[in-house]
């Protein structure tokens, strides 16, 4: 009878570890495909703009997106001006609708994280 009790514990724990693995998966899988369809959507309308901070843009995600903002991750190649190297850097600018000009202006610019060690945060989902 104890024989039989370990067989169903094992049982139970490697179901509840592969419930577990499985959700882990789907989150992050669900994560990616929703920054996937906004930047899809709407990638094309900054695709010209001028990021504060940013010498050559890599690429670009967007994170959110509404009617009266926007919140786009941007990877960069820039020139560290102490040692003039090239530094990649992972940047967030969340960007607002101007009424009276008609176009998104750019309020905030926050460094998640650099090559050069200067930021050392994290995006989720992850891009690298």
């Amino acid at each position: 009878m104890k024989l039989e009790w370990g067989k169903r514990a094992k049982s139970l724990m490697f179901l509840s570890l592969s419930i577990v693995c499985f959700m882990l998966v789907l989150v992050t899988a669900l994560s990616y495909f929703y920054v996937e369809i906004l930047t899809q959507t709407y990638a094309h309308r900054f695709a010209q703009a001028h990021f504060q901070m940013t010498d050559q843009v890599e690429y670009l995600k967007v994170f959110e997106y509404t009617d009266h903002e926007v919140k786009i991750f941007v990877v960069d190649d820039s020139k560290n001006a102490r040692t003039n190297q090239i530094t990649r850097t992972g940047t967030f600018h969340t960007f607002h609708w101007s009424d009276p000009k008609s176009t998104w202006v750019e309020d905030k610019y926050d460094c998640v994280w650099s090559d050069d060690g200067s930021a050392n945060g994290f995006t989720w989902p992850p891009y690298f």
